[in-house]
């Protein structure tokens, strides 16, 4: 699967989950631009007119290098396992927080599936699936994950395991952004992983291929979890 719209670039900035939020929030209030939008930073912009063909050709470029690294990476070689590391580690954070909710997970689940891609890369039988691949292992690591905190609580008292996430200040206002992050939790962590992708401007062919289902489904299941998104998500001060 060839990537689309000039997604394998490296050391791209992920979106953080404030700037998600910021989308959806827009998306299911259906109430124009987000405010403050210039201090969104993160959000990849698309090309500027004329220069699609040039965009076509470097994701080409990009694409050629990536296959090639990953290759180098199977076969053992220490600096290009690194190098994919370094060039993947901030997007899969934001795709891993988008879908915990939890800074504090952020960096050992990030860990473990690197482990896992390195300890892997050998069964890859196809470069050009690597993204979609990596980005597979860690959506089952988070739900892996999700589900082992889900039985920790049916044992553990209300505590630290509750306590809010600190967020700087930023474009979203807090009473917005908690309780679309209120509304967010309240969705299976599938669900939270393909809205992840799709606020990441993944294809629906690509988070098909991340989530091992059909694009049908993926259509089908998207339309969903935004309607479930919707009937969860109470804007604040319409109460």
């Amino acid at each position: 699967m060839r990537a689309s719209g000039c997604e394998i670039r490296r050391l791209r900035k992920p979106r953080t989950l404030r700037a998600i939020t910021s989308i959806l929030r827009r998306k299911i209030a259906g109430r124009g631009a987000v405010r403050n939008e210039s201090q969104i930073r993160n959000f990849p912009t698309a090309p500027p007119s004329g220069q699609t063909d040039a965009c076509s050709l470097s994701e080409q470029s990009a694409a050629a290098a990536l296959g090639d690294l990953v290759r180098q990476a199977q076969q053992g070689d220490e600096n290009a396992q690194r190098t994919l590391v370094i060039n993947y580690q901030r997007r899969l954070a934001g795709f891993i927080y988008a879908i915990t909710g939890r800074s504090d997970a952020v960096e050992d689940l990030a860990q473990q599936v690197f482990i896992k891609m390195i300890r892997a890369l050998g069964r890859l039988h196809e470069v050009a699936q690597f993204e979609a691949w990596l980005f597979r292992l860690a959506r089952n690591t988070c739900i892996d994950h999700l589900r082992r905190q889900k039985l920790r609580r049916i044992f553990t008292p209300f505590g630290a395991e509750h306590e809010n996430v600190p967020e700087p200040a930023g474009a979203v206002d807090s009473e917005e952004l908690d309780a679309l992050r209120h509304a967010l939790q309240q969705l299976p962590p599938k669900d939270r992983a393909l809205l992840a992708l799709a606020q990441e401007g993944r294809s629906q062919v690509e988070m098909a291929a991340v989530t091992g289902t059909s694009v049908m489904a993926v259509k089908a299941r998207l339309h969903r979890a935004r309607e479930k998104l919707r009937q969860h998500y109470q804007r604040p001060h319409e109460t």
